[in-house]
């Protein structure tokens, strides 16, 4: 199965940066040591963009003007054109304090909740960023899903199959450099417990939010709560297709596509409750083996 997409960026993330012979982007090597203003209660605004602005390669893309050839005509562009203007203001010089005001202000107008002062959360306003980025630098691809008809698809060809699908039902039209470096696939697994049929459908993400529980300690345990088997009964039962009724299902979400740039959030509350409890989180390829499905995307 061959997927196959026409009219990419201008960039290809890593590969085709050198950060010390363009003259635009020397400042991510010797600057970047600064810090933002908070403005009320703008801390997790912060730290979002302190996390965003460090991966040195998509901040290149953008200090770079390499976005100009992807920037469209959108109203999220004038938040593309804040978040450039911010950049650049902090990637400056060293030792500096940068007021985020005006990106406040525009992200603010498309998002009522940060148009105030009031907390918010740091994941989801990182999410928000990347969405409206997304939005704002988007562009039409066309996306050709080929196989060879002569031959009957094996199990793992399906899925790719299904995987590619996916893929260009949710981004032949709104495709982007966002979306090529934050963008992943889930794969959800059900199991009718009646009939043993194994139902299958993907999914994009962006983010993965793990649960916090007493087993919990590192980013390990995190990950193995994640993908284990939630068992589907009550007022969740499964509709299963084959049996043609609800009966009880076994899902189990695992990752099936990870992207260049993987971005973990712990889900530190339960109700009204934070859950302040430590996790360690060591630097490990063996991490994803649990959570990964697919054999071509576990070498990273």
């Amino acid at each position: 199965v061959i997927l196959s997409m026409v009219k990419m960026s201008s960039m290809d993330y890593k590969d085709k940066i050198d950060l010390k012979k363009d003259s635009r982007l020397v400042c991510l090597v010797n600057h970047g040591q600064f810090g933002l203003q908070n403005i009320g209660n703008t801390c997790f605004m912060n730290t979002a963009l302190q996390c965003l602005s460090a991966i040195d390669f998509f901040s290149a893309y953008f200090l770079s003007d390499r976005y100009l050839s992807d920037i469209n005509k959108k109203p999220q562009a004038e938040f593309v054109r804040a978040y450039v203007r911010f950049l650049k203001s902090a990637w400056e010089d060293n030792d500096c304090i940068v007021s985020p005001r005006l990106l406040k202000e525009t992200l603010g107008k498309f998002y009522d909740p940060y148009s105030g002062f009031r907390q918010n959360d740091a994941a989801e306003c990182f999410n928000k960023i990347i969405e409206l980025l997304h939005e704002g630098s988007s562009y039409a691809v066309s996306i050709e899903i080929a196989s060879k008809k002569s031959q009957p698809l094996t199990e793992a060809a399906k899925m790719e199959q299904l995987s590619m699908e996916c893929t260009k039902m949710h981004f032949s039209r709104n495709y982007s450099i966002p979306v090529k470096l934050f963008y992943g696939q889930f794969q959800n697994r059900v199991i009718c417990v009646e009939c043993k049929k194994i139902s299958m459908y993907y999914e994009p993400f962006s983010m993965i939010n793990l649960p916090i529980c007493d087993k919990t300690n590192t980013l390990f345990d995190c990950i193995d709560a994640y993908t284990s088997f939630e068992i589907m009964d009550g007022v969740n039962k499964y509709s299963c297709g084959n049996c043609k009724k609800e009966t009880i299902g076994k899902k189990k979400i695992q990752v099936w596509k990870l992207p260049p740039v993987l971005v973990f959030s712990l889900n530190r509350f339960s109700g009204s409750r934070k859950i302040d409890k430590y996790i360690d989180f060591p630097i490990n390829r063996a991490i994803f083996n649990n959570l990964v499905q697919n054999e071509n995307a576990k070498n990273v």
